[in-house]
């Protein structure tokens, strides 16, 4: 639902907690962003620039399943962005496909989801992402809305500490494909 702009810069004076790319994933006292005016979704906009949200206004920001939709080359830009926008001492979550954790599952021939036959689909439904869902979404565009990076640990808590991100720590895991991290801002 699109809000007029004085609510936006109302909803970005003050603290708030932040889950970009949401959809329809809802976190206790979290405020839902999401390129897509639908159901659940508190502000409109496009995460590589959240142009609505101040900087440093967020204590607290949710990046799940979003950050390997953008090109890798454009990671540490998006990144960037996102650490912007926290309070000093604010933290950022971050969940993304684990593509050490994906490949050694394809070695050992496990398959995750039923309806595929082979470990060699899952793999890529793991890697760019459950292309169905994508397609409902998106329609013809979903192409464009896959997954166009892949991270590991390393990979990750790398871009986070080039980012000004510290004290970073492996959490839970969002989804069972997925790596999570959280950092401070310092």
């Amino acid at each position: 639902m699109s809000r007029p702009a004085l609510y936006s810069r109302t909803l970005a004076r003050i603290s708030m907690k932040l889950n970009i790319g949401s959809n329809t994933q809802r976190h206790n006292g979290f405020l839902n962003l999401d390129m897509r005016d639908c159901a659940g979704v508190d502000i409109v906009d496009d995460a590589a620039t959240l142009s609505s949200i101040e900087d440093g206004s967020c204590s607290a920001i949710i990046a799940h399943n979003i950050l390997e939709h953008f090109s890798y080359d454009r990671t540490l830009d998006v990144l960037g962005v996102w650490v912007s926008k926290l309070q000093r001492g604010g933290v950022l979550s971050v969940g993304v496909p684990d593509a050490e954790l994906i490949f050694d599952r394809y070695k050992a021939g496990k398959i995750t989801r039923g309806k595929y036959r082979h470990a060699w689909d899952d793999l890529n439904h793991s890697l760019f992402g459950n292309m169905d869902l994508l397609r409902s979404w998106h329609g013809e565009d979903a192409d464009k809305y896959g997954h166009h990076a892949v991270f590991c640990e390393d990979s990750l808590r790398h871009a986070m500490e080039s980012c000004g991100l510290t004290d970073i720590r492996k959490v839970k895991a969002n989804h069972p494909d997925n790596i999570t991290l959280e950092g401070v801002k310092a």
